[in-house]
Formats: structure tokens, sequence, C-alpha cells
């Protein structure tokens, strides 16, 4: 008796488990094209291993670990501060210098991997996400002048563009939630 109570504990873990991870898969993909709108602007990699120009398209140098099955259970459950620098590393952004003309700020930038057409019709949450397609098949990177000023003046700026979003009758925190494809945040001073 205590032999099959021990296997059907087991047996209702596993299940439990693998329900838990297929509630929560997130299916993503990459964008393979960009294009960055602010003309008067560039965007070096600290590293100097890239650099996106202002007017132009690019090709996406790198992308990030933001959505995926090692990050939903903290993506939805928990509300992400993405002006923790620490929070963005972690999940692959890249250290950046942001240029307008002969001035120049910090920042971050992930380049995020989308939500492919098999997330939203997956079961469970991920049902209700309401997706973009123009941006999951090309970023769209611009920096308002008017955040760049504010970085220079000292305040940090949080840029993004979203390409889903929950609708806060469906989330699980009863919020609306959005999924950012790109994440640039700027900073005075280095990050």
């Amino acid at each position: 008796m205590k032999q099959t109570i021990i296997k059907l504990s087991i047996l209702l873990l596993a299940l439990f488990f693998s329900a838990c991870s297929s509630a929560h898969r997130i299916e993503t993909q990459e964008v393979k094209y960009g294009y960055f709108t602010s003309k008067d602007y560039k965007i070096v990699a600290e590293d100097n291993s890239f650099e996106i120009k202002g007017g132009a398209p690019f090709t996406p140098p790198f992308y990030t670990k933001m959505y995926g099955c090692e990050s939903c259970e903290k993506y939805y459950l928990n509300k992400v501060d993405l002006l923790l620098p620490k929070n963005l590393l972690l999940k692959g952004a890249k250290r950046v210098k942001v240029y307008r003309g002969d001035k120049m700020v910090y920042g971050l930038l992930a380049l995020n991997k989308v939500f492919t057409n098999e997330s939203e019709s997956s079961s469970g949450s991920l049902a209700s996400w309401k997706i973009s397609n123009p941006s999951i098949h090309s970023y769209e990177l611009m920096i308002p002048d008017k955040k760049f000023d504010a970085t220079l003046e000292g305040k940090t700026e949080l840029i993004f563009e979203s390409f889903g979003y929950l609708n806060y009758k469906y989330s699980v925190t009863d919020k609306s939630r959005k999924a950012l494809s790109w994440i640039l945040l700027l900073s005075r001073t280095p990050l």
C-alpha cells in the first residue's frame, strides 16, 4: 500500500510538472530585419562588435533571451523591472553608446526574439495574447529627441516597441501586459 501511494505521488508530480511546462511554453522566432528610423543617431556596441546607423536598415547583430520557457514563469507571474540594468543584462542585452551628432549617452539594447503564431494559439494563458504582425517581422528602432535630451539632463529613459499585449481580463495578474520586440535603456552614466 505504501509503495502504491509513493508511485502514485511520483506519477502525480510528473504529470503536474509536465502540465506546467507545456502550459507556459512560449515558441519564439528571430526577427530577421530592422530599420533605425532616427536619422541623426547611431548605436555602437561598447565592445565595438556592431554599429546600427540611423535612417538605414540593419540586420540584428544579436538576440536576447527575454522570452521562452526559462523566463516565462518570471515574466507572467511577476513584474519584471526593465529599468534595472541587471534584469536586461541577465537576458542578454548589450551595453551600447548612443550618439546624436557630437553628443553621447550610454545604454543597454535588447533585441528580443518574438512569439510565433503557435504561441498565439497555444493553450493556457498564452491564448489571449494579441500579436502585431508587422512587429514580429521587422524591428522599427526609434529614439525620440525628447527622450535623448532628458537623458542628457540626467534622467534614465526606457524606449521600446511592443509586438503583443495581453488583455487585462485574461491576465494572471489582472493587469495589461506588453511583449516587447526591442528595448533601449538610456542613461547619462554607464549602466
